[in-house]
């Protein structure tokens, strides 16, 4: 079955054209697979920022504040990581910014393993950060090859994969410390999943979008046309449409302008808001699960894990059951799915 359409002149179509006629196939679910090993990666440094802190404290005298800090550092680097990785796809092809992204959050998730200080654990963790701010061109890839129909569903095909990581990472945290003992090993084992994406970005495809406002319109044609092969389809009749170079490409301004004012904002406020519920669940959960409160019970008083920053953070493991519970908990997010 051929997959290049029929040349008819004055006939043209569109990216999305060809995506919703040739539909969800073995092409989409490849490059679901390979977007979810990123956020699989995603995962397993995130989710180690929760416990990091205790296990750091039985080498090194640490405050309560910097423990704080070391988490709020990655956050704070993703915040600058993801415009600057965001424009560089934009310049450069997606497919090349999450190609940077992986191979920095490997480096430098990495090399933290070995840091010979808290303030070295500090610098990596925050390049690390920026890199994770790279990594959602995976999903934006995966959205763009989906066909509008199954879009929304396609997106939470992902999800999956988040929650993979957050139960693989608190398995590997079990074995690690349960039977190592050794911190250092768990941080460079926790990069391992990024290797694997880097060793798997020969399969990516480059966004079509892309090749077609970088005046690339042959690669563009082509990528589709593997897309169509992959799934046994053929694409729409005629040529695929050209855009013109004398149109201006989207700026980040652009998305205050009137007609997109009201849809950035909302979108903007809702992102603020899940990713702080979630993550401020998701980064207590071990905390509530070891302590089993958030009151410092060696004082006898009421005062909290969080009103006194300036005390020495005490040397705590976790135990079975602790980890059992962490277990359950991340496992849980499955049967919402």
């Amino acid at each position: 079955m051929t997959t290049r359409s029929f040349s008819i002149p004055g006939i043209v179509y569109s990216v999305d054209d060809a995506v919703n006629q040739v539909g969800y196939g073995v092409f989409q679910i490849r490059l679901t697979i390979l977007a979810g090993l990123g956020w699989l990666a995603d995962t397993f440094e995130i989710f180690i920022l929760s416990v990091i802190g205790d296990f750091l404290a039985c080498e090194w005298t640490l405050y309560r504040w910097q423990i704080a800090l070391l988490t709020s550092i990655v956050f704070a680097g993703i915040m600058v990581g993801s415009p600057i990785l965001g424009m560089i796809a934009d310049v450069y092809g997606r497919k090349k910014s999450l190609a940077i992204s992986m191979v920095l959050l490997f480096c430098f998730g990495a090399v933290s393993a070995a840091s010979p200080s808290y303030t070295w654990m500090v610098i990596f963790r925050t390049c690390m950060g920026f890199s994770l701010g790279g990594i959602a061109q995976g999903v934006t890839l995966n959205s763009e090859y989906c066909p509008t129909n199954v879009r929304g569903k396609a997106g939470f095909y992902l999800c999956y994969f988040w929650s993979l990581g957050s139960v693989g990472v608190v398995l590997l945290m079990w074995v690690v410390m349960e039977y190592l003992n050794n911190w250092r090993i768990l941080l460079a084992l926790a990069s391992v999943p990024s290797l694997i994406v880097i060793l798997s970005l020969k399969w990516y495809p480059e966004s079509a979008r892309y090749y077609l406002v970088s005046n690339q319109h042959e690669l563009a044609t082509r990528i589709l046309e593997k897309m169509a092969k992959t799934n046994g389809k053929e694409l729409p009749p005629g040529n695929l449409a050209q855009v013109g170079l004398d149109i201006k490409r989207g700026r980040l301004s652009d998305l205050l302008t009137k007609s997109y004012r009201r849809t950035s904002l909302l979108f903007w406020y809702i992102w603020l808001a899940t990713a702080f519920g979630y993550y401020g669940i998701a980064l207590l959960s071990p905390l509530l699960i070891q302590k089993g409160s958030l009151r410092l019970d060696d004082r006898g008083s009421n005062e909290t894990h969080y009103e006194d920053m300036v005390d020495i953070m005490p040397c705590s493991g976790f135990t079975q059951r602790n980890y059992i519970d962490l277990l359950w908990t991340s496992a849980a997010e499955f049967p919402g799915f």
